[in-house]
């Protein structure tokens, strides 16, 4: 599981994973840095937006798929309200949803998200590449 570097805090937690620290580890990390920003900015903040995402990204790594789907919706449901629905933040974290559910094997609600995230942002030829990627190939 490898973290992109969106300011210090994400630097730091980068380089202490370079070589791949374990994604439970990561979890802890996002986690906190989650409620960091909630006390900080306010639950519906653009930070606590991104930490949500972030901390899907963590538990799907981990395996904990419906946690990480639960996770990244609240994160859809906030830039939502503060950018509107057809933001790029919106847009990048229905992808990740759709990530998710292709690694659970739900590749019809993927493609499906997939489809529905095209006609809302454009083609995303990423997205269409990873849709194939999921435990079952069609």
């Amino acid at each position: 599981f490898r973290l992109e570097a969106v300011d210090a805090f994400h630097e730091l937690a980068e380089d202490f994973f370079a070589d791949g620290g374990p994604a439970q580890e990561v979890l802890l990390i996002t986690e906190a840095r989650l409620r960091a920003d909630e006390g900080r900015y306010g639950v519906r903040s653009e930070q606590a937006a991104s930490g949500h995402r972030l901390k899907g990204d963590a538990l799907g790594a981990s395996a904990a798929y419906g946690e990480a789907l639960t996770s990244c919706q609240r994160s859809v449901e906030l830039y939502r309200d503060l950018f509107g629905e057809h933001s790029q933040e919106v847009a990048g974290t229905i992808h990740n949803m759709a990530g998710v559910l292709s690694e659970r094997g739900e590749l019809d609600r993927a493609l499906e998200i997939y489809g529905h995230e095209s006609q809302q942002h454009g083609a995303c030829p990423q997205a269409e590449r990873r849709a194939g990627q999921g435990p079952r190939a069609f």
